[in-house]
Formats: structure tokens, C-alpha cells, sequence
């Protein structure tokens, strides 16, 4: 009876410590999927980073071209004028890629608008006072990469099937305001979807890593105990990100 009994013990404690084993083999694979998504975001960005630098340049070499031209003594009074408003345009345009005074971050709005732009979706985006001394460059453009990520997907699947007057959009703002960055990202959406009883998830199959972008979004806020919040406002979607300064 005490051999049973011992056998019992040892079969109890094997499927303990088993287990115990498969728990931290999970937590394990959880956080090396967390530390590649990571991995992956800053080879994103850094593509991100050298298309906003290629863009800048080729942008640079045809606005001395076209001033090249302008100051061109044979150029006609008629063209010089289609010059001087077309130049001035492209310069609005061109000093729009300077938001944020951070190339890195700068970039990431770049190509975000440049997605916005292919899915015919309105993008706005106004930062200032960017946090830092808490926040890594990294962290950063993660958080601000991922909400932007979700926004523009949201839009674009309402734009794609709406019959709303009001075109798509994502709005981003970034701002100070009684010793605490704030951080607002707005993005219309269909009047139907409820993102919040889905838990945030994408109702697109292919969109596989938008509940890992959740997650990096809350842990990077949980890490520098800030705070968010998300609302549905039924024909747009506003999330809310607080850090404390100082």
C-alpha cells in the first residue's frame, strides 16, 4: 500500500514539475515573440528611415533643378510664373516632412502618410514637444508605429466599404499639457464595428499581428506608467495615450 502510495507521489510530482515546465517554456516563447516583433519593428523602421532620406535627396536634387531654371534668364515670363507656384507648392510639401525636428521619427510619419496616401485614406499628423529621458527612440516609434498601424487599417477597411460622406482619415496629435505628454490617435471607422467587444481584434484573417501591436502598445505604456484609453465614438475611434513628466 505504502509502494502505491509513493508511486502516486512520484506521478503527481512528475506531472507538477512537467507542468511547471511547459508554463515557463510559454512564458519563454511569449517573450521571444514579443523581443522579435520588437526586432522587427526596428528593421521596419530603419527601411522606413533610408526611403525618407532617398525621398529627401531626390527631392533636393530636382528643387535645385527647377530653381536652376527659374533663375534662368531664357526662360519665359510664363513659364517663370508656372515655376515660381509650382516650386512653392513642392516646398509646402517638402518642409511637411520635417515634423517632429527627429529624422527617425519623421520618417515613421512619412511612410505612414505615403501608406494612407495608397489606401486613399487623409492623414494628419501634429507632434510636438516629443517626450524624452523615459521613452526610447525605439519605444518610441513602436507605440506611435503600432497605433498608427491600427488606425489606417481600421480606416481603410471602413473607407473600402462606406457610404459616409465623410472620406476615411487617421489623425495623430502629440502634445504637453499639465506635466503630462499626450499622445491622441483618431481614426474613422465603420458605425458597425465594435472593436472594443472584439477585444481590438482585426476582423481582416491576414492582419495576424495586430493583436501582438496591441500588446507591445500596452506594454510600453504599462512599462513607464502611463495611461490608456480607447474610445468608440460609432463613426470613429479615438485612443488615447498619457505619460507623466518629470
Amino acid at each position: 500500500m505504502e509502494f502505491i502510495h509513493l508511486i502516486l507521489i512520484l506521478v503527481i510530482s512528475l506531472l507538477t514539475a512537467g507542468c511547471l515546465c511547459l508554463l515557463g517554456l510559454a512564458r519563454q516563447l511569449s517573450k521571444l515573440k514579443r523581443e522579435n516583433q520588437k526586432l522587427l519593428e526596428s528593421w521596419r523602421l530603419q527601411n522606413d528611415y533610408m526611403d525618407h532620406i532617398f525621398s529627401l535627396c531626390s527631392e533636393a536634387s530636382s528643387f535645385t533643378r527647377q530653381l536652376r531654371a527659374l533663375a534662368s534668364p531664357e526662360e519665359a515670363a510664363s513659364s517663370r510664373t508656372e515655376l515660381e507656384e509650382d516650386c512653392l507648392s513642392r516646398c509646402g510639401d517638402f518642409i511637411s516632412n520635417f515634423q517632429t525636428g527627429n529624422t527617425v521619427t519623421d520618417a515613421l510619419l512619412h511612410s505612414k502618410a505615403v501608406l494612407c496616401r495608397k489606401e486613399k485614406v487623409s492623414f494628419e499628423a501634429e507632434l510636438r514637444d516629443l517626450p524624452s529621458g523615459f521613452l526610447t527612440e525605439i519605444e518610441l516609434v513602436a507605440l506611435l508605429g503600432n497605433l498608427l498601424d491600427n488606425a489606417a487599417r481600421a480606416a481603410a477597411e471602413a473607407g473600402s466599404g462606406s457610404a459616409s460622406r465623410e472620406a476615411p482619415f487617421v489623425r495623430v496629435r502629440g502634445f504637453s499639457k499639465k506635466g503630462a505628454w499626450i499622445l491622441k490617435v483618431e481614426n474613422s471607422k465603420s458605425a458597425l464595428a465594435a472593436p472594443l467587444k472584439n477585444n481590438m481584434a482585426s476582423t481582416k484573417k491576414e492582419a495576424a499581428g495586430h493583436g501582438l501591436g496591441m500588446e507591445i502598445i500596452r506594454e510600453i505604456t504599462g512599462k513607464h506608467g502611463g495611461l490608456l484609453e480607447m474610445e468608440d465614438l460609432g463613426t470613429s475611434f479615438r485612443t488615447t495615450v498619457s505619460f507623466l513628466l518629470g
